[in-house]
């Protein structure tokens, strides 16, 4: 059998262990690869990941009518999955972008765009009052996770901007073999 680590930073005493395992496949499998080219390390440009878009209900600050805002997309490459926030993902344009064109399709969903906040003294990446589209501030957010809910979900591609999101969240790349 071939082990396939899933970090870099294995220890011995886990080399036992079946769960630190990426994958576990038969010899001839991994020598076809291997010498077929399909054997690599990191996440290939090429690879569509899955984007959920999670919201929840709150209550506006401002006008007090009840919104829905997004609370984080979730991202899943192969077997991991990374979550980011709307004021996160504004350091990454080309990502940010396609999410705030997709929800466009969206009724009932604030527009997610760059807001002054002065309790914070500059602008981000928000989430806004579908009625009065007042910005909805990163932390108070939490108060919509109560009733989460997903939106959509879509595919996207890695290259699109959003290898950099993925890195950004604590992806640790490791060897795998692709098909």
């Amino acid at each position: 059998m071939a082990l396939i680590p899933k970090t870099t930073e294995m220890l011995a005493r886990d080399r036992r262990n079946p769960d630190r395992w990426h994958q576990v496949l038969p010899m001839d499998e991994f020598l076809r690869a291997a010498f077929g080219g399909r054997f690599k390390f990191g996440v290939d440009p090429d690879y569509e990941a899955t984007l959920r878009i999670r919201t929840g209900s709150m209550f506006c600050w401002s006008c007090g009518a009840e919104t829905r805002i997004v609370l984080y997309l979730e991202i899943a490459v192969g077997d991991k999955n990374v979550l980011i926030t709307i004021p996160n993902l504004g350091e990454y344009p080309r990502a940010s972008e396609m999410v705030r064109r997709r929800l466009l399709r969206h009724q009932g969903i604030g527009v997610i765009k760059y807001r002054f906040s002065g309790s914070q003294g500059r602008k981000y990446l928000s989430n806004g009052c579908v009625h009065c589209d007042s910005l909805i501030g990163e932390f108070y957010e939490l108060d919509a996770g109560r009733d989460e809910e997903p939106l959509d979900t879509y595919q996207v591609r890695v290259a699109d901007g959003w290898k950099e999101v993925i890195d950004s969240r604590g992806w640790q790349d490791t060897w795998s073999v692709r098909s």
